[in-house]
This record gives C-alpha cells, sequence and structure tokens, in this order.
C-alpha cells in the first residue's frame, strides 16, 4: 500500500513536472506569437465547454453561503469601491469552472467593477450572477486560465451595453 501510493505520487510529480516545465513555457511562447484576434478567437473557443447546469448550481449555492459568510465583497470594495485584491487568498475559497477567483477571476473582477463604474448597485449576489454566466460560456478551459474576453463582451451586451473590443499587441 505505501509502495504503490510512493509511486502515484512520483507519477504525479512527474506530470506536474513537464506540465511546468515544459507545456508552461511552450504555451506561453506560442501565446506572444500569435495574433491578438486569432489568440481571443482560440481563447473564447476553449470557454465554450460550460460547466454542467448541476455544477453551477451548487458552485452559486456554496459561492453565495461563502461571501455572505464572510462579507468578503463588501471588505474588498471598502477602501476604493471597486474589488482590487484578486491576490487575497480568500478568492480561493470561491469557486469558478475547475478553478476558483484566486486564480482565475480576473475576467470576473472586471466585469464586476465595470457594472461599478457604470454606476450598477451591486453585491455579492450579482458577483455569483456574474460567475454563473460565465460558468455556462464563458470560462476557458474550464476557468483553468480565466475568462474569454468576448466571453465579457456577450455578458454586457446582453446588459444592453455597448461595447467595443480592442485588440492591441503591443509589447506596452
Amino acid at each position: 500500500s505505501e509502495l504503490v501510493k510512493g509511486k502515484v505520487d512520483d507519477i504525479k510529480q512527474n506530470l506536474k513536472n513537464v506540465y511546468e516545465n515544459k507545456i508552461i513555457p511552450g504555451v506561453s511562447t506560442a501565446i506572444s506569437s500569435t495574433d491578438p484576434k486569432t489568440l481571443v478567437k482560440i481563447y473564447d473557443l476553449a470557454s465554450r465547454i460550460g460547466i454542467s447546469k448541476r455544477k453551477r448550481k451548487k458552485h452559486a449555492k456554496a459561492n453565495q453561503e461563502q461571501l455572505d459568510s464572510s462579507n468578503l465583497v463588501e471588505r474588498s470594495v471598502a477602501e476604493t469601491g471597486f474589488i482590487e485584491n484578486q491576490n487575497n487568498s480568500e478568492w480561493d475559497n470561491i469557486k469558478y469552472g475547475w478553478s476558483n477567483l484566486g486564480n482565475a477571476g480576473c475576467g470576473i473582477f472586471a466585469t464586476y467593477n465595470t457594472l461599478i463604474a457604470l454606476g450598477a448597485n451591486v453585491s455579492s449576489k450579482d458577483l455569483v450572477d456574474i460567475i454563473t454566466f460565465y460558468e455556462e460560456s464563458g470560462c476557458s478551459l474550464g476557468g483553468l486560465i480565466g475568462t474569454s474576453p468576448l466571453a465579457v463582451q456577450r455578458y454586457f451586451t446582453k446588459k444592453g451595453v455597448k461595447t467595443h473590443l480592442e485588440y492591441d499587441s503591443s509589447e506596452k
């Protein structure tokens, strides 16, 4: 039993090493050399998988309970009016697809903050609704690599906000 567990741990470590040392650098190189419009389209294709309705409901319930009990949204917007602390480890407790907001929530936070900037009165329930919307069609690779910019555009279009997507390939 211990021998098998040791072998399984070795296999997991080897897979992690391949992922971190070969796959991620390869993907980084491909991304940096790809036309931005093409990259956004690929990113969006990877977001069309979607999370099952059952899983979205389960996440929505758990996320709302976590946000209500922690007052995380209220505490996060207290200083500037916007959520600016994605690196706060408490966001790791908020589920997003196969990931969490700490790792893959920048598109969700950008959406929430844009609603605030547009004058909307938003709450933790709105944050949960945004997560659920993107889990249906928008979380790229199940949320492992964040949210498709085109999904953000779809969200605001559905809300009646006129949008325009800019592509910039400059190093700045």
